[in-house]
């Protein structure tokens, strides 16, 4: 097995939007990562309100960035702790699995 491989083998990725379908997908990503030894990696994405192209036409949209990024990883955390409650502090993969 490769370097690569290895390491890709210890995680489980899995992709948290905060509707129902992706907290089940969460708490199935964790039971998983506890079977496999493997960290649980959630991630979320995000883009501007209006779509990216829009937000690159107006460069006073290029402020509003941070906070754009800010509520993305308040519904990621709204998401954890919605599966695993409010009990855990620190990096998911390595508190919670």
């Amino acid at each position: 097995m490769s370097k690569y491989q290895e390491s890709a083998a210890a995680r489980v990725l899995v992709g948290v939007s905060g509707s129902p379908g992706s907290l089940a997908a969460l708490g199935r990503a964790a039971v998983e990562a506890r079977l496999r030894g493997a960290q649980l990696w959630p991630v979320t994405a995000w883009e501007p309100p209006e779509g990216d192209l829009a937000a690159r036409r107006f460069p006073a949209a290029a402020a509003l960035v941070p906070e754009w990024e800010r509520l993305a990883r308040e519904r990621l955390l709204d998401a954890l702790r919605a599966v695993f409650g409010d009990a855990s502090t620190g990096l998911p993969g390595g508190t919670l699995v």
